[in-house]
């Protein structure tokens, strides 16, 4: 029932009768070969919508979310994503084995091939340079920097105890970046969440 009427929805004709409200195809058939429902109003009058209009419907909305997509991935916009490192056991004991690092955010997931990208490890590395033996040795490679990583900033519960990915720990941190759609252009430095609680004007007295 909708709105004091009721909507008959057209199913597929291969398809069998699976219960009260299966709708025999003859019904359909008064309002035209392409009816795909029928709606019957409070004052039992028939509205029908057709595939065509259905087809088109579908097709403006594809049109809509492309025009959203390209917009979007036009412009740059500044916003926070986490530089995550965790240890993966490895699919049948050896595929993706290792560190893996990625950069996560909304509609943000990089990291499956950022190990090649050069320039995306150099700018995560410098900014959050990690000392490790000596200083006067030489610099640390990605992977040697990678476990330092998730033990300086390891992600922990309330209670401090360590969170762990994998039975491994792991690590985040935030950063601010500048993002076309889904694609990161660059990261900017580093950020942080507040620290100090907000209490709103009501709750105080």
């Amino acid at each position: 029932m909708y709105g004091g009427g009721c909507v008959y929805i057209r199913g597929h004709r291969y398809r069998k009768p699976t219960g009260p409200s299966f709708i025999p195809d003859f019904f359909f058939e008064r309002f035209g070969p392409d009816t795909a429902s029928a709606e019957k109003d409070y004052r039992g009058e028939y509205h029908v919508t057709t595939y065509a209009e259905l087809g088109r419907r579908k097709r403006e909305q594809q049109a809509n979310r492309l025009a959203r997509k390209r917009e979007s991935c036009g412009r740059v916009e500044i916003r926070p994503l986490y530089v995550w490192v965790f240890h993966c056991p490895g699919a049948f004991g050896f595929a993706y084995r290792g560190w893996w690092t990625y950069l996560i955010g909304r509609g943000i997931e990089e990291g499956r091939w950022l190990s090649k990208n050069a320039e995306r490890v150099k700018e995560i590395m410098q900014l959050f340079p990690i000392a490790h033996g000596s200083l006067d040795g030489p610099p640390l490679t990605f992977p040697q920097w990678m476990p330092l990583f998730a033990r300086v900033f390891c992600c922990r519960h309330p209670d401090g105890t360590a969170r762990r990915h994998a039975g491994r720990i792991q690590g985040k941190a935030l950063v601010w970046a500048e993002v076309r759609g889904d694609h990161v252009e660059r990261i900017i430095g580093r950020a942080q969440l507040p620290t100090k609680t907000f209490h709103h004007r009501d709750t105080e007295e």
